[in-house]
């Protein structure tokens, strides 16, 4: 089938000769294989639960050999008509798209452009029927999680929805404040940070840095025999210009044995390792309710001053989300920190 001049439902310019053309296996739509690379899906892809089926612009445009645009028993198979939008504001983001716009630029949510009334339902609302936040959460636009609608909280959140809006749903009906949160296992204090939590981000710095200062010195004891047996064996191979030989290893590993064997007995070693698994795990536990509480104030702070449904959603979508600059800069910030203060703490010793 050829779609010469038909429009491109992904960026609404039309599809010439040439030009790479994907279709659709499940609605047989037709879209550049960039708006389809794109998006990651099909561009009419939240259409296809209502058994949407993709028709040529025009009744003289060559049809589909295949048996969805044949399929007479199909429930919406009709003509389905969109003209381009006129810079309008995404409903669901607040982003402003160009005039011609299809899909969001941000979101990729159906722009609410004019559609023909003789369609039946869905395809005649403005509005797609599922915000495409809150795809496989469960919920609706208009559930409430602890008192703010679920659209709210799926903006603000911006990514990840599908795991974290089920656990704000827990902890709204429930009363329940602990989850379990991997990423904060291993990544805590910084995962704080990423997730733009700066006051649960200080607080888990400040208990991380206060056990760096003190197991620092004490690894550096208990580990001076493994560190004098390596600089040794390093040396004797630059002088013979040689790999590490059999002897050397051994040596090397006894050392690693005897150092395993002091710290398992040094009771502050001991009482800083479980203090900073502790910390992870405490980090794990509570993450997730730190973060449901944060996107409720900011949410309760950005209604107070802000009335208007479109510059509500930008405020929302700007102020949650993700940091990966935050998750880096904290990284950075907490070496720096350690090392200032031990060396501060080695000055004040000497």
């Amino acid at each position: 089938m050829k779609y010469d001049n038909q429009i491109c439902p992904g960026c609404g310019q039309p599809m010439l000769a040439g030009e790479d053309i994907v279709v659709c296996p499940e609605c047989a739509t037709p879209q550049h294989r960039a708006c389809y690379d794109k998006l990651g899906s099909c561009v009419n892809g939240y259409l296809h639960a209502s058994g949407y089926i993709w028709q040529p612009d025009s009744a003289d445009a060559p049809t589909a050999d295949s048996d969805f645009a044949q399929n007479e028993n199909t429930a919406f198979n009709g003509e389905y008509r969109r003209q381009p939008a006129e810079g309008l504001f995404c409903p669901v983001c607040g982003t402003k798209n160009e005039p011609g716009a299809f899909v969001c630029q941000n979101c990729r949510n159906p722009m609410p452009v004019g559609m023909n009334p003789e369609i039946p339902f869905p395809f005649n609302t403005p509005f797609p029927r599922q915000n495409p936040y809150l795809r496989g959460t469960g919920l609706t636009d208009d559930d409430e999680i602890g008192g703010f609608k679920a659209a709210d909280i799926a903006v603000y959140l911006k990514n990840f929805q599908r795991k974290f809006i089920p656990k704000f749903k827990r902890f709204s009906d429930g009363g329940i404040k602990a989850s379990w949160n991997w990423a904060a296992f291993f990544l805590s204090p910084f995962y704080f940070f990423y997730r733009r939590m700066f006051k649960a981000g200080m607080a888990f710095f400040g208990i991380f840095v206060a056990i760096s200062l003190v197991i620092t010195p004490v690894l550096e004891k208990d580990s001076a025999l493994y560190i004098s047996v390596y600089e040794e064996i390093a040396q004797e191979m630059a002088e013979s210009k040689s790999v590490m030989n059999a002897d050397q290893q051994q040596r090397l590993y006894n050392a690693m044995i005897m150092t395993s064997k002091t710290l398992s007995k040094d009771p502050k070693f001991i009482a800083c390792a479980s203090a900073f698994v502790l910390a992870h795990i405490v980090s794990a536990l509570f993450a997730d309710y730190f973060c449901y509480s944060k996107t409720l104030r900011d949410i309760k702070l950005v209604r107070e001053n802000t009335r208007e449904e479109i510059p509500l959603r930008v405020v929302l979508y700007n102020a949650g989300g993700t940091s990966f600059l935050n998750f880096i800069c904290s990284y950075f910030l907490f070496s720096i920190t350690c090392r200032l203060l031990m060396s501060f703490a080695e000055k004040l010793i000497s």
